[in-house]
């Protein structure tokens, strides 16, 4: 019996001795998911937001953009739809959706991070970036969402911005860029190979912005001989050569990784590269530009569905 109640003691004690030795954060801690930080480096921010909008307009958007201007044809499945004009609003809700998410919100934690640590070539690459996006988005879609976008909860069901409203804030946006971009004062950390696109090229990234700039000029500048004369300004501004362009480079022809448009055509063959009207006019006509829309060194204007 006393051997039983020794027993009894001892498991008494060591439980007490265990209990009273837990921290408090033991069990709290186990709540929390390192795969998704409260706090993330403007490195991991920049390189999110320049792969997802590559992809965007890399992927849906120069899709459904060629078919409606009959640079490409779609020729089975919902493309074959799209091309005729059959489609719904929901059709293109995905791309609506990652480019409010996965591009301005990350681009909007990026520069709101940039601002506050004083990173200057972080900032005027994020406001780069953040006018790109819109102005690929007003020319799409025409009016959207924000000036009160982006604010979460607070306001889940943001007004609708003019055209012109959003095209005035491309202005705005590049302009700070570009004199982010001249400051002297850097910050503590600017980008670099994280950048897939200019690897930090503070002057390069300079001359994007010009020629957004000279794009919503051009925009504009039907009847109006001002809007054309900045838009020449700007040209001369921006890319000095085809190399200076802004472009994403994605890794050959991999599954997951390859150029949206290799995936989608080598995937499903839905789309046509040779059969749209403007191409099959450019061919008849002689235009020497065809060949730069279309690559005839692989398999002579053979469709990639083919």
């Amino acid at each position: 019996m006393r051997l039983f109640i020794n027993k009894i003691n001892t498991i008494i004690f060591g439980t007490v001795i265990i209990f009273s030795s837990c921290n408090k954060d033991t069990f709290t801690d186990a709540n929390i998911n390192h795969n998704s930080p409260n706090a993330v480096t403007p490195s991991v921010l920049l390189s999110t937001v320049e792969g997802s909008l590559a992809y965007a307009q890399g992927g849906d958007m120069s899709r459904f953009t060629s078919m409606f201007t009959q640079q490409t044809m779609g020729v089975s499945r919902q493309c074959q739809g799209y091309y005729g004009y059959v489609l719904t609003s929901q059709d293109v809700d995905g791309l609506w959706s990652n480019i409010f998410t996965s591009v301005l919100q990350n681009n909007d934690s990026l520069l709101t991070l940039s601002d506050r640590m004083r990173y200057t070539t972080y900032s005027g690459v994020s406001r780069v970036l953040k006018a790109y996006s819109l102005q690929l988005m007003v020319d799409c879609w025409g009016n959207i969402p924000y000036s009160e976008a982006l604010k979460g909860v607070a306001n889940t069901h943001p007004k609708y911005d003019s055209a012109s409203a959003v095209y005035s804030a491309i202005l705005q946006l590049c302009d700070d860029a570009i004199d982010s971009l001249s400051s002297a004062h850097t910050g503590a950390v600017v980008p670099g190979g994280e950048d897939i696109i200019y690897s930090g090229d503070a002057p390069k990234w300079t001359m994007f912005a010009h020629a957004i700039k000279a794009r919503m000029y051009m925009h504009q500048s039907k009847g109006s001989t001002t809007m054309a004369q900045k838009a020449l300004s700007e040209v001369a501004l921006s890319f000095g050569a085809a190399s200076d362009g802004a472009a994403y480079p994605f890794l050959g022809n991999s599954e997951t990784s390859a150029n949206p448009w290799y995936q989608f055509n080598s995937q499903r063959g839905d789309i046509s590269f040779t059969s749209g009207t403007m191409i099959q006019n450019m061919l008849t006509s002689g235009d020497p530009r065809a060949t730069i829309l279309v690559d005839t060194s692989a398999d002579a204007l053979t469709p990639f569905y083919a």
